[in-house]
C-alpha cells in the first residue's frame, strides 16, 4: 500500500453505525433497539446498503437511525430488499441519498485461502474505563482461514476477533495493482468454543453447564450473496 493511502479513511466514508427498532419478542414485551453496522454498496450505478440479516430481522418499521464516524444519529426511511437468516445477510435502500457523500467501492468474488484482509464495524461496549461510550468505528486485520459453501453461498472463516455491533460491516482488502479498496464480504459474527466449567482444582462442580467463549475466528459471507439478493429483487420487480 502506498504511504499516502489511508485505508481507514477510504472505507469509513461508506461504513455506518445503524440503530434499529425491533418488534417485541413476546406479546407483553416492548419494542427495543439494537445496534449494528452497515455499508454502502454501489451496484451497476444504484446505491444499496448491506448489513447482517440479524440486524434487520424483526424490524418494527421502515425507518432506522444511522451515523457515520463522529456524526450524530439521523432518522432515515429505508426500503428493505431482502433479509436472510442463512446466509445471514440483508440488503436495503434509503429513500433519499441526495445529500449523502458516499464513495464508490469496488467488489470482488475472487478470494483465496490465506489472503490478508481487513474488516470494520461499530462494536458496542457497556463502557470503557467506567464511562459510557458511543460506538466507534474499529478496523481489524485478519487472514482468510477457510472458504466453505453453506446453503449454496460462500462462507468465510477469518482468523481474527469480532464483537457484538460489528455485524454487517464490510470485509475488504487493498488491491495494490489498482490502488483501490475491494469489498469481498460481510462480517456477521464469530465462532464459539465450549468447555466444562471447573473450579481451582479442575473439578467439575456444575454438571450439565458449559462455558462459551470466543474462538478467535470470525464469520463472514461472500459479497456474491448480497449481489444475488439484489439481482433476485430486480428480477422479481423487473427493475
Amino acid at each position: 500500500m502506498k504511504a499516502n493511502t489511508n485505508l481507514f479513511d477510504i472505507i469509513s466514508k461508506s461504513t455506518y453505525n445503524i440503530k434499529v427498532t425491533k418488534k417485541p419478542q413476546d406479546e407483553e414485551g416492548k419494542e427495543y433497539e439494537e445496534l449494528g453496522t452497515c455499508f454502502a454498496f454501489d451496484y451497476n450505478g444504484k446505491l444499496f446498503f448491506i448489513t447482517a440479516g440479524h440486524v434487520l430481522k424483526n424490524i418494527a418499521n421502515n425507518t432506522c437511525k444511522i451515523r457515520n464516524k463522529e456524526k450524530i444519529y439521523e432518522d432515515v426511511a429505508i426500503k428493505i430488499i431482502a433479509v436472510e437468516e442463512n446466509p445471514d445477510v440483508a440488503v436495503f435502500c434509503m429513500e433519499d441519498n441526495t445529500d449523502r457523500d458516499i464513495g464508490k467501492i469496488q467488489y470482488s468474488t475472487n478470494v483465496y485461502q490465506g489472503q490478508e484482509l481487513y474488516y470494520c464495524g461499530y462494536p458496542f461496549f457497556p463502557n470503557i474505563n467506567g464511562k459510557n461510550t458511543t460506538p466507534t468505528l474499529f478496523i481489524k486485520k485478519g487472514i482468510l482461514s477457510a472458504i466453505m459453501i453453506r446453503n449454496k453461498s460462500p462462507y468465510f472463516l477469518i482468523d481474527g476477533t469480532s464483537s457484538p455491533g460489528i455485524s454487517g460491516g464490510p470485509v475488504f482488502y487493498f488491491n495494490e495493482i489498482t490502488q483501490s479498496v475491494v469489498v469481498i464480504g460481510i462480517i456477521t459474527g464469530f465462532e464459539c468454543l465450549y468447555g466444562n466449567i471447573v473450579d481451582g482444582k479442575m473439578y467439575y462442580p456444575i454438571s450439565g453447564y458449559n462455558a462459551q467463549y470466543h474462538s478467535g475466528t470470525s464469520i463472514a459471507w461472500g459479497i456474491s450473496t448480497a449481489i444475488r439478493l439484489i439481482e433476485e429483487y430486480k428480477d422479481n420487480y423487473k427493475l
